[in-house]
């Protein structure tokens, strides 16, 4: 008997695994597809902006606020406290020079960025030294585009930051 037959002659089939290793990677890669796609539609709740061409032309002026901003030189530091429970939004308010600005009036505008129906305002109350301060429940977990709106003496500026909210 040689090597490679059997003893009926016939010869030994030692490969016969290499394509079932091509099918088995096909199905494992088709299943994680197929899965990624369920978790997609299922999280996933379209775009939200019924006007995205206005809000389009409006970039322009979002430039030209975001560049009187820089040129004030006012310093927002902003922080998200607390648990589902009770939250509490912090602004912390400091002129080019690190003074606190201790008069501003400010509101706090909470957008979801995938989703319409939950937005919400919320005003903050002076809690001094440049800070300001409210409690806060969001209808849902996850991430918020907040967008603070401040004026003081005259001046107007818009900042915005991103906060997740678990």
């Amino acid at each position: 008997m040689t090597a490679g037959t059997n003893r009926n002659g016939a010869q030994e089939r030692r490969s016969r695994w290499i394509p079932w290793t091509f099918v088995w990677g096909f199905v494992v890669i088709l299943a994680a597809n197929g899965i990624m796609v369920f978790f997609a539609f299922d999280s996933f709740t379209g775009v939200s902006s019924d006007d995205a061409y206005r809000r389009g032309l409006g970039f322009n002026e979002q430039l030209v606020a975001k560049r009187k901003a820089a040129a004030l030189g006012w310093q927002v530091a902003a922080r998200v406290d607390g648990t589902a429970a009770g939250r509490r939004l912090t602004l912390a308010l400091h002129d080019r020079a690190g003074r606190p600005l201790s008069s501003a009036d400010v509101r706090a505008e909470f957008r979801r960025p995938i989703e319409r129906g939950l937005d919400f305002t919320v005003a903050l109350k002076p809690l001094g030294d440049g800070r300001y301060g409210a409690p806060f429940a969001p209808p849902r977990r996850g991430q918020w585009r907040v967008r603070f709106h401040i004026a003081t003496g005259g001046e107007r500026i818009v900042a915005e930051r991103r906060f997740v909210m678990d």
